[in-house]
């Protein structure tokens, strides 16, 4: 019996062109150039399984476009953490007229903290306004470049560069959202009369409804102070003392 991984990111793949994918897509091959995109990203960032999902669209004139992207960002923004990588936010607006771009940055909107773009390097809610300005007015960007073997070796070493800091974002983002649901636990423990929880007590609470660390592991009294002051407003909060593991 294989081992699962630990932790899973989502990769969507935006398809324009070519037939429909079939089956598996990681096997699609329009799709390879993303596909490849993801799987260094999960590759950086150790024990990662890679969940792929896509949308097929000739031309995007609104988010409705890409339902199957929609429906998973709603699903993020609904539990309040986690996100969903696309391997470069210009592929989406390429495909989107010029005058309606501004309207589709708009339905993104309450998306921004749930969609990651490797290509840009970050959150959505964390690129420039330069660089977004950059993206609706010119969304093909100063990458679209001639391919030689030079610029595709050069590529494959920002790939690996971005994939990189990806994964440390990725792994920070998911590590605040455990931080939350541990959060919680701790005021749900107070509101039952317990008082101010101890790390030991939320840890045990955390445990027996089987949320595990970002690692998969049980937590401890010393992972759940960790994840707590991650939180700036729990952050000098007086819990009572760690206890011995």
């Amino acid at each position: 019996m294989t081992d699962v991984p630990s932790r899973v990111i989502t990769g969507h793949i935006v398809l324009s062109y070519g037939p429909r994918p079939i089956g598996n897509i990681g096997r699609h091959r329009p799709a390879r150039v993303q596909v490849e995109v993801f799987r260094r990203v999960a590759e950086v960032s150790g024990d990662v399984g890679l969940r792929l999902g896509f949308d097929y669209a000739r031309a995007i004139d609104s988010l409705e476009a890409l339902p199957r992207l929609k429906e998973r960002l709603e699903e993020l923004r609904a539990v309040g953490h986690g996100a969903i990588f696309v391997d470069d936010l210009s592929r989406i607006f390429r495909l989107c007229p010029n005058a309606r771009r501004p309207g589709l940055l708009d339905e993104l909107e309450p998306y921004r903290p749930h969609l990651f773009c490797v290509r840009q390097g970050g959150l959505l809610k964390d690129l420039s306004p330069d660089l977004m300005k950059v993206i609706l007015v010119s969304p093909g960007g100063p990458w679209r470049l001639k391919r030689t073997s030079r610029l595709l070796a050069e590529e494959r070493r920002e790939q690996t560069r971005k994939a990189v800091a990806a994964s440390r974002k990725a792994r920070s983002a998911m590590a605040d959202g455990k931080a939350k649901e541990l959060a919680q636990i701790a005021d749900k423990l107070a509101a039952d009369g317990e008082g101010r929880a101890t790390f030991a007590a939320i840890a045990k609470e955390a445990n027996r409804c089987g949320m595990t660390t970002t690692r998969g592991n049980p937590w401890t009294s010393a992972s759940v102070a960790r994840a707590i002051r991650r939180i700036p407003s729990r952050a000098n909060a007086s819990y009572a003392k760690i206890e011995p593991e």
